[in-house]
């Protein structure tokens, strides 16, 4: 019946659409309805998925990757993207970090056991779990030929750690810090400078140059005093005393907000002789003395100075001995007297 929908099929592999719209030549596709309920039908359109499908005649490569679920390519011995760096570390999220060394075992190292050059290979590539345990131990052991390694540490982190640092960031600074070396000091006379040193690093920087004992220019200095972060006020006053900055920048400090910068500030001014910081010490050496701050307090010197100087050593005996030199070498009958009462009363004891 011309015009009409004609039953007609043409042969298989002709390539020409039927007037059903199905096209002749595809290999038929046998699909699985729900209900388990199975019947054939030819080719579906290009973009109108199936709810499952095998092809009939089959492929053998693709029917094993269907079956074949997600986690058994790592069992199969094929990690799924096993070479992916740790984009998102629980510490920084968002914020990239650089490929390190990782510990496999389940179980932390026994750093303590490792001989030294144990100790440097594993610094090398330190994750960021043993990277506090490796830098106490280069501390504990005070080993210099850390410091290449710990500045090679360093260079591989350089531009991470804008908002946050990174642990690993920190430990090298206050490794360098602590190990009293002139490699340290070097490694450090060329990190805290550096216009690559992160925000975030600033008050840990001028802590480690501090303890350290560097001596940073005044010009390089002077803005931090004025910083938003507490901290690195704090460690600019303290980097003051090697500086040498003008005593009126320096009794700007005493006003701070924070008890933590006007206490440096104050330490700083009385290693000077300077009688401002004279209320805040003594405050200070009330609540929480120290051979620094004892030491700024006997630059000062007065009697009053004396007399409190001679509690804190019979309060803190700790600290008597220190004392006890520091008032042997003012100029003062009184100072001396005190001194020799508190070298007296432990032998009494």
């Amino acid at each position: 019946m011309s015009g009409g929908l004609s039953g007609n099929r043409p042969e298989a592999g002709s390539g020409r659409l039927s007037r059903t719209g199905s096209r002749e030549g595809c290999p038929r596709v046998r699909c699985v309805v729900p209900g388990n309920r199975k019947r054939e039908r030819g080719c579906a359109a290009p973009n109108r998925p199936a709810t499952g499908f095998s092809l009939d005649p089959p492929f053998p490569a693709l029917q094993d990757l269907r079956l074949l679920p997600l986690p058994a390519f790592a069992a199969a011995g094929q990690p799924i993207m096993s070479n992916q760096p740790d984009l998102f570390d629980d510490r920084h999220r968002g914020e990239t970090r650089p490929r390190s060394g990782r510990n496999r075992a389940g179980e932390p190292p026994d750093i303590a056991g490792f001989s030294d050059r144990e100790l440097l290979a594993r610094l090398e590539e330190a994750s960021p779990r043993d990277i506090e345990g490796l830098c106490a131990e280069v501390l504990s052991r005070s080993l210099a030929d850390a410091v290449p390694l710990l500045e090679s540490l360093w260079r591989r982190f350089v531009g991470f750690g804008i908002t946050k640092p990174f642990r690993e960031q920190v430990c090298v600074l206050r490794t360098l810090a602590g190990l009293d070396h002139e490699s340290a000091r070097a490694a450090l006379k060329r990190i805290v400078p550096s216009q690559e040193l992160p925000a975030s690093l600033h008050g840990v920087a001028l802590q480690a140059a501090a303890q350290a004992r560097l001596t940073v220019p005044p010009d390089s200095l002077q803005p931090f005093l004025r910083h938003s972060d507490p901290d690195v006020r704090a460690a600019a006053f303290r980097l003051s005393r090697q500086a040498r900055l003008p005593p009126d920048l320096l009794r700007a400090g005493l006003k701070d907000p924070s008890a933590a910068v006007r206490r440096e500030a104050a330490i700083t001014l009385g290693l000077r002789g300077i009688r401002d910081a004279r209320a805040i010490l003594l405050d200070e050496l009330a609540r929480r003395p120290s051979n620094t701050l004892i030491t700024a307090l006997a630059a000062i010197g007065d009697d009053d100075v004396i007399v409190h100087l001679g509690r804190c050593a019979a309060a803190q005996p700790a600290h008597a001995d220190l004392i006890a030199d520091l008032l042997e070498e003012m100029d003062d009958p009184r100072a001396v007297a005190v001194a020799g009462r508190l070298r007296k009363e432990p032998s009494e004891g």
